[in-house]
């Protein structure tokens, strides 16, 4: 969603966080008490480049990526001692729907959903000690 604050409406607000925190909140609860039990597991948060920078007419949107990145940290610690590994893995401007929105940036330059998926098969392939919980993606442009 791409509006000004001004112009969400509380319903807009609360979509968006039913989307992007509720929504992982209770699969999150559902799904870890079997990953606990087997001592194993994996849970993958997309959170976005807007949970680190917030951008003027994206406040509802910034907001939940937000909270869904403290969910992700606090999540982490606590499911840590059971071998479940939570990942938060914010991509930057993405080729989506959403992304079509945007007017200051140009399309063509964004990631690819499939680059940024292969990305998450890769990170979560790892199951020793290394531990990447926080993952940043962003595009390089070459001129």
């Amino acid at each position: 969603m791409i509006k000004s604050i001004d112009k969400t409406t509380i319903e807009e607000f609360e979509e968006s966080f039913k989307i992007n925190v509720r929504a992982p909140f209770i699969f999150s609860k559902e799904f870890s008490k079997d990953m606990k039990k087997s001592k194993w597991g994996r849970i993958v948060n997309i959170g976005s480049s807007s949970a680190y920078n917030g951008f003027k007419n994206s406040t509802a949107y910034c907001s939940s990526k937000h909270a869904l990145l403290g969910f992700s940290r606090a999540l982490f610690s606590e499911l840590k001692d059971n071998n479940v590994r939570v990942y938060s893995i914010s991509p930057g401007s993405t080729q989506t729907k959403m992304g079509k929105l945007s007017k200051d940036q140009k399309f063509e330059t964004f990631l690819e959903p499939k680059e940024v998926a292969d990305y998450v098969a890769f990170v979560i392939g790892f199951d020793k000690q290394l531990i990447s919980e926080e993952i940043r993606l962003n595009r390089m442009q070459i001129k």
